[in-house]
């Protein structure tokens, strides 16, 4: 049952690398947003520094959202990923981060939140 578990999982993987899933589009609220996580190492009990790892998150709807994790925020890194993921026309809201600030020249209605 293991193996054929791990085969439908490596056939759908396989198919969303070759034709990934694409949301919004005209009329579509997209809202994105990047985080910090990390993870302590089992026996840290010294609080040893833990090396950060940032996620780009994407959500449409309450129920419809993605995570990648990433290693860097800037534009050349998150721009693709949106351009990637969502459809062009798409309605983005984010927060102030400079790396979103070229989203409308490139199709997207951007709008922002100033969380201070």
């Amino acid at each position: 049952m293991t193996d054929w578990y791990n085969f439908c999982r490596e056939v759908r993987s396989t198919d969303l690398f070759a034709n990934p899933l694409q949301i919004g589009g005209p009329g579509a609220i997209v809202a994105i947003d990047e985080s910090v996580v990390t993870k302590s190492k089992p026996g840290n009990t010294r609080a040893r520094p833990v090396p950060p790892q940032w996620v780009f998150g994407v959500q449409l709807g309450i129920n419809s959202f993605f995570m990648k994790m990433v290693d860097h925020r800037n534009a050349a890194t998150l721009v693709p990923i949106i351009q990637h993921y969502i459809l062009p026309r798409t309605r983005i809201w984010s927060d102030d981060w400079p790396a979103y600030n070229g989203l409308n020249a490139i199709g997207y209605v951007h709008q922002t939140v100033n969380h201070s």
